[in-house]
Order: C-alpha cells, then structure tokens, then sequence
C-alpha cells in the first residue's frame, strides 16, 4: 500500500488532489492510504513524534505560517 501525504491550508486544494490520486490508484489497481494536513505545524510535529510514515509527500509551497520550503528541509532531514 502507498503511503501519501498532502499538506495545504486550502481545503479544496487538498480535496482536488486527493480525488485525482484516488481516481489514479483506482485505475492501477493499487491500494492508497492518503492523509491530509491543513498545515506545515500539524505535518512537522507528527513526523518529528514518529507518528507519520509516508513514501510521498505533495507539498504546498504558500503556507500561512511555516511554508512548503521550511517543511520540506524540517522533513527532509528526519526522513533522510
């Protein structure tokens, strides 16, 4: 099972892509496990707790408080 994460403070944003990605594993034949962040905050203290296990990770570059760069370098270095 694919392990998938998105992380945007638009709701729709993260509605549209998890349709698509649905709509994709559907189509393959393959099982998804797609969990939603509506911030960088929420994303960063689950994988800094370990509770977050993911292979990808579709992340908003605009964010309010912590953006899509400070979250990728922030899990970058916990998952690399």
């Amino acid at each position: 099972m694919q392990r998938i994460v998105i992380c945007d403070d638009v709701e729709i944003e993260r509605t549209l892509m998890k349709e698509i990605l649905t709509e994709y594993f559907d189509e393959i034949h393959r099982e998804v496990s797609i969990i939603e962040y509506d911030s960088g905050e929420g994303l960063i203290a689950d994988v800094e707790e370990g509770y977050l296990d993911m292979e990808l990770l579709f992340l908003d570059i605009y964010m309010k408080k912590l953006n899509g760069y400070g979250n990728g370098k922030k899990a970058e270095r916990d998952f690399v």
